[in-house]
């Protein structure tokens, strides 16, 4: 895999006036893809818009009612790619994450208003010491979820020479715990169950290059192991490594359905019993993973109108990131539009609104020169295209 991301650096003391180092840089291989970055938005509970951040530490907010975004904040003085709303949609979330003299972690939580107001900041918190050299600065970066009743966070953080540390951040007490060479394993949107009970955490060996097992975990800390009734860490023939796709199932296409969450490999799909604490892996149909000749890597149906948003790439050989292609179709279509175009676009991720109405597609333009060069694409119900947001220019 070859994402392209962007980080910020911050010095965590200084809540303003932050200096940063946006900087894209390349995730060369699946193997290395544990300690990936995924940029998300966080759509606001009531589906009338979402939030996201910019290279620049922007947290900033798009409104669907007058297609239009607003910069809550000029500066967070963080590094996080993918911001939390809260249950209630009043609050955002963001972390940042540095190293003290290079080697020990620190992370520090900030929560604002929706008007950009600050609300809390942590101490900066023990995250974890790097595991191989000095830190990369140049791809350091958190990502957040709410818990269901608004109390606690979600926090995963790394840069590109650690595989990452997840914690569970208690905003009353101002406490975390943490596990360190873990990944919150985020299916479709979210981490969490659709009960709410707890969320799926990946755990990784110690070289980081292999899932070393999965965990269902409650909000108290309380992990239940899943035993996997396949191997995890095997290449399957066409669709390459598995274990990716366990780390970071949000990169294809994956749901949750009740205790159950489900991701397409290949042309296989695993299936994560978090009841049972069971997981298989079996094949699927053809119909079920391709269209034609290409395979639905990522794929969203909107509920109104019919309309069905896919992501294809190759089916031949390894998957290839790299060669996707955006397209819509509709129940009175005969075809397939393209709505995003591919070329030397890299997909960052596919999010649908909580009501599944519109969608944000969000890619980095390969063409174009910057550090920063996100572009989301909205669209909605009908399967069109109806803002484009360039994230470089916020």
């Amino acid at each position: 895999m070859s994402n392209q991301t962007r980080s910020h650096h911050p010095e965590m003391n200084h809540p303003r006036g932050v200096t940063a180092w946006p900087v894209r840089v390349a995730i060369v291989a699946l193997a290395a893809l544990a300690s990936g970055c995924v940029n998300g938005v966080g759509w606001l509970p009531d589906s009338s818009g979402f939030v996201y951040t910019t290279s620049k530490g922007q947290l900033a907010v798009f409104d669907l009612k007058t297609k239009s975004s607003k910069v809550l904040v000029k500066d967070t003085g963080t590094n996080t790619y993918w911001p939390a709303v809260s249950p209630d949609g009043k609050r955002i979330a963001v972390a940042g994450l540095s190293f003290d003299g290079g080697k020990e972690g620190r992370l520090q939580v900030l929560i604002y208003d929706r008007q950009g107001r600050e609300e809390h900041r942590s101490e900066r918190l023990a995250w974890g010491r790097a595991k191989k050299g000095k830190p990369d600065r140049d791809c350091t970066m958190t990502q957040l979820f709410w818990s269901p009743d608004g109390t606690k966070l979600l926090v995963y953080g790394s840069t590109y020479r650690t595989y990452g540390t997840t914690g569970v951040y208690d905003l009353k007490n101002n406490r975390m715990t943490r596990w360190e060479r873990a990944v919150p394993s985020t299916f479709r949107t979210t981490p969490a169950r659709s009960d709410g009970k707890g969320f799926l955490l990946a755990r990784l060996r110690e070289d980081g290059e292999a899932l070393q097992g999965l965990g269902f975990v409650s909000w108290d800390g309380k992990e239940r192991p899943i035993r996997l009734k396949f191997d995890p860490n095997e290449e399957k023939e066409g669709a390459g490594a598995i274990f990716p796709v366990l780390v970071w199932p949000v990169l294809r296409r994956s749901r949750w359905d009740g205790a159950v969450a489900e991701v397409t490999v290949g042309t296989s799909r695993i299936r994560i019993d978090t009841a049972e604490g069971v997981g298989t892996l079996a094949e699927s149909g053809k119909a079920e993973v391709m269209l034609g000749e290409r395979l639905i890597w990522q794929q969203h149906a909107f509920p109104e109108r019919g309309a069905v948003l896919s992501v294809l790439t190759p089916a031949k050989g390894k998957e290839s990131y790299d060669e996707f292609t955006i397209v819509a179709s509709g129940p009175k279509e005969k075809g397939l539009r393209e709505i995003v175009p591919g070329g030397s676009n890299r997909l960052l991720g596919l999010f649908p609104a909580p009501d599944g109405k519109h969608a944000v597609v969000r890619v980095w333009e390969g063409d174009r020169k910057g550090p920063d060069a996100d572009l989301l694409w909205l669209v909605d119900g009908r399967g069109q295209v109806v803002a484009k947001i360039d994230v470089n220019e916020e």
